[in-house]
């Protein structure tokens, strides 16, 4: 069992294998947690589908689709998108699967590397403080990564 903290809120992991562990360690936390999360052996199994999956990579899956659910009730969201920090700004980049949204934040964090922190090349979380959309990039759990802005 871990606990983690994704945008500002500590979530408890009971996991059945070490994948999830080492694939959040840098959002670890002390907190106890305020949403619960576990996924069943038999939902782990059902996500692996019959291919050749690691059992650990499935749990991952279902562990973050049941984080991505749960964290709606604290006015967090998962955006399918890639999101970068430059200077005090968040800009996410949408399009469809396959349009180079990763590949585009890859060459702002070559352009501007001391500028450029990327948050998330998939899926970030997204948080709503004051009326304003944040997002936080790894290992800064306490800090909002700044206000975000939608490119297209």
């Amino acid at each position: 069992m871990i606990t983690i903290q994704l945008a500002g809120i500590p979530i408890t992991i009971d996991n059945h294998f070490d994948f999830i562990a080492d694939q959040c360690r840098d959002y670890y936390s002390r907190s106890s947690g305020l949403v619960h999360i576990q996924a069943s052996l038999e939902e782990i199994q059902a996500e692996q589908a019959g291919e050749s999956f690691d059992l650990g990579y499935c749990e991952s899956i279902c562990v973050y689709r049941k984080i991505a659910l749960a964290l709606i009730e604290y006015d967090v969201f998962l955006f399918h998108g890639a999101a970068l920090k430059y200077h005090d700004q968040v800009l996410l980049f949408t399009g469809v699967s396959g349009s180079g949204k990763s590949t585009h934040i890859r060459l702002w964090q070559e352009l501007f590397p001391h500028e450029v922190t990327i948050i998330n090349g998939d899926k970030p979380l997204i948080k709503k403080v004051l009326h304003f959309w944040h997002s936080d990039p790894p290992g800064t759990a306490k800090k909002a990564g700044g206000l975000m802005r939608l490119v297209r």
